[in-house]
């Protein structure tokens, strides 16, 4: 493969409707398919939003504060699960057209929520990637998604209203732009030193007996 027909779904999620967001994120994927995408991206947390406005709200920081609590709450009962059904849509979308959908979401484990970047592809369960410490004005950036080259320039750029941006991506520019940053060899220097990334699931605590 030389090149790659990309989108991205410049889109607003539907807050704290993780279902409707669902709905909506496999039409723009299908929308942007149909026009020869072969993988569509979506921004983080699309489905059921960022809530940003509680960094303008009096006391939502504060310890107990009842807002914060119950819309707590809400997205603890309404965000993503382990082999949650709600995402069979993409799935089956991307089992259909042999596309690669990815889309952020809130992701609930045990009691507690993460940012989950999911990658939906054909014929195989999706991959996530949680993020290790989430950030907070990036998630609902209201415009301006662009597809970046490797050295810098900018392919495409999208204004501030919903639009599904595409691009056809020249592969063989990889092999040149690894002269400027290659973070998986000369810059990390796997020679020296390494990472070790375990992915297997864990419980929170861990039960040890006598014997």
């Amino acid at each position: 493969m030389t090149s790659l027909n990309v989108a991205i779904c410049q889109a607003a999620p539907i807050p704290l409707d993780f279902t409707g967001g669902i709905e909506k994120a496999t039409r723009l994927a299908r929308e942007a398919i149909d026009n020869g995408a072969q993988m569509v991206a979506f921004g983080e947390t699309f489905l059921g939003g960022y809530p940003l406005w509680l960094d303008e709200a009096p006391g939502a920081a504060l310890w107990d504060h009842p807002g914060t609590k119950a819309l707590h709450a809400i997205m603890l009962d309404q965000a993503i699960v382990s082999g949650d059904e709600r995402l069979l849509p993409l799935q089956e979308l991307c089992d259909e057209t042999g596309a690669c959908i990815s889309i952020g979401a809130h992701e609930r484990v045990r009691q507690s929520l993460y940012n989950n970047q999911l990658m939906f592809r054909p014929g195989e369960a999706p991959s996530d990637h949680r993020k290790l410490v989430p950030t907070h004005g990036e998630q609902l950036n209201g415009g301006g998604s662009m597809i970046v080259a490797p050295d810098a320039r900018v392919v495409a750029q999208a204004g501030e209203g919903e639009e599904i941006l595409h691009a056809e991506l020249d592969l063989s520019e990889i092999g040149g732009g690894l002269a400027s940053l290659d973070t998986d060899g000369h810059y990390s220097r796997p020679d020296v030193f390494q990472l070790n990334v375990d992915t297997r699931a864990k419980d929170g605590v861990n039960w040890e007996m006598d014997q």
